[in-house]
Formats: structure tokens, C-alpha cells, sequence
């Protein structure tokens, strides 16, 4: 089974600040910045945000 990981974006995406663009390529719309679960579970990181809606941080938390 080939599961994408979600990885924070780099600040500089191109996509809409409005979309989520996190989890596949995801097209719901986006929330406000908050830590990345995965980034700071994983890597000890709680400086890099996202922006992911709910059903990614959901997916993201299930990665971890």
C-alpha cells in the first residue's frame, strides 16, 4: 500500500492561501495556522505550521 505522509509545504507554496493542500493534494478549505502534528511528534519540531483542515490533521495524526 502506497500511503502518501503528509509533509509540511514549504512557505513559498503556490497554492491558495484559502486552501488546504495538505494531505493528497487536498482541496478542502484551509484552517488557521497551528504546529504541525506530524513535524512536532516526529521530529521534535514546534515551529513549522500548517494550515491543514481537519480531515488531514486527522490522516496526519493517524501517521503518527
Amino acid at each position: 500500500m502506497n500511503k502518501k505522509l503528509f509533509v509540511a509545504p514549504p512557505e513559498n507554496k503556490e497554492e491558495p492561501k484559502n486552501m488546504c493542500g495538505g494531505y493528497g493534494n487536498c482541496q478542502n478549505a484551509a484552517q488557521g495556522d497551528h504546529t504541525c502534528p506530524f513535524s512536532e511528534e516526529i521530529h521534535g519540531d514546534c515551529e513549522t505550521t500548517c494550515n491543514c483542515c481537519d480531515d488531514c490533521q486527522h490522516e496526519c495524526a493517524m501517521d503518527i
